[in-house]
């Protein structure tokens, strides 16, 4: 739930706890602590998060939506539940900056976070100018990556969340595998493993930012640095920009690029979904 990662970054940033939820109904702390509960489904439909809903709803929460339409939206307007509508006919990936400014502007009405509208204008800009200058960084790190299995390290916050965004984008516009791990956790156990693999196999980048702790700057560095002749480095990508959620997106431009310079690579459209949507029908 990308939107609601970022989300909770810029949230974090002025003191504000966001939870984010994945799984099916509310975690039970939720019972006693009563939260707002702001549902993020783009179709609407969701499962899990119809899901969390019902049981927001019995136990009498606050609720605000963030849904392009669906049961969700229906659900909302027959309940009297807050709701932004994000556009229509969007793959849910492209529609990612609406449903984080739609998150922002709604914890801005509910827990008083600070007016958001020049961190989305900044991330916009950077959004902007990444699309131009990060296209060759792009295609270098393609070129790195093919025929390889992609790992996308970062630390925790920007980092951490840029790396889940690149492997998402990976699976689904390139069709591929790929894995996010955070440092330094990756440090205790990863590892190991990526050091006894077949030599090659693996391909890692690093994303970093500026507001990483120093010792994860360290372990990063380091962990490439180990890792060479055993895997391939790929490259290192830093964060632009001023503020969490520009330099987010400054990271998320450049692997949404990689994804797709990828599928290229592969002669595969990156739109369908077609194995996902077959999936969630046998359900």
């Amino acid at each position: 739930m990308y939107a609601g990662e970022a989300a909770g970054i810029v949230a974090a940033e002025d003191g504000l706890l966001v939870h984010l939820h994945r799984g099916y109904g509310l975690p039970k702390w939720a019972f006693e602590r009563r939260p707002h509960v702001i549902a993020v489904t783009y179709s609407g439909n969701t499962e899990e998060t119809n899901s969390s809903l019902d049981q927001a709803s019995e136990l009498g929460l606050p609720i605000s939506i963030v849904s392009s339409g669906g049961r969700a939206t229906e659900r909302a307007g027959d309940s009297g539940w807050s709701t932004v509508t994000v556009p229509a006919g969007l793959p849910p990936r492209v529609a990612a900056g609406f449903q984080i400014g739609s998150v922002l502007r709604l914890l801005e009405s509910i827990a008083g976070l600070p007016d958001s509208r020049s961190a989305l204008e900044a991330a916009a800009e950077v959004v902007d100018r990444q699309m131009v200058d990060a296209a060759p960084l792009a295609d270098d790190l393609a070129d790195a990556l093919e025929h390889h299995l992609p790992v996308i390290m970062g630390g925790n916050g920007v980092g951490a969340v840029g790396a889940v965004r690149w492997k998402t984008q990976i699976n689904e516009n390139s069709k591929l595998p790929a894995f996010a791990v955070q440092i330094p956790e990756a440090n205790h156990n990863d590892l190991e493993g990526w050091g006894g693999g077949s030599p090659g196999r693996l391909a890692l980048v690093a994303l970093h930012d500026v507001d990483e702790h120093p010792r994860v700057r360290l372990r990063l560095t380091k962990t490439m640095a180990d890792l060479a002749g055993t895997v391939i480095t790929a490259g290192n990508v830093h964060a632009r920009g001023v503020g969490p959620l520009a330099r987010l997106f400054s990271l998320t431009v450049v692997g949404d690029l990689v994804s797709v310079a990828l599928a290229e690579q592969r002669g595969v459209d990156p739109f369908p979904i077609d194995r996902l949507e077959r999936f969630k029908e046998t359900l």
